[in-house]
């Protein structure tokens, strides 16, 4: 752990704490789906993009960026995208614009 650490420019200690929440084999999306940026340098970038579920306070998944191509690539391929009632998120652009195309696509 301490090279992802490293990588990601915070401490042991955090990456410990995140992994004990993280749940990687989730395959549907929840009701209520959260997503933000954390400052981290994991693959040459300035910011991860962390998926969560706020109603079980759930880590669902981290990104290795925040850019809507990533995003898009993500969410595209989950088939109950229409299940998620609510999704938080802060108004940078390309959230919005993700949460907006998947809203009008069905699976």
């Amino acid at each position: 752990m301490p090279c992802i650490a490293d990588e990601c420019n915070v401490s042991v200690y955090t990456i410990t704490r995140v992994f004990n929440y993280v749940n990687y084999s989730f395959k549907h999306l929840p009701s209520v789906l959260s997503i933000d940026e954390f400052k981290g340098n994991a693959g040459k970038r300035k910011y991860q993009c962390i998926i969560t579920d706020p109603k079980n306070k759930k880590v669902l998944d981290i990104l290795e960026g925040r850019e809507q191509h990533i995003l898009i690539d993500y969410f595209k391929d989950f088939k109950d995208r229409k299940n998620v009632k609510y999704f938080v998120m802060d108004m940078w652009k390309p959230y919005k614009e993700v949460a907006e195309t998947f809203s009008k696509i069905s699976p």
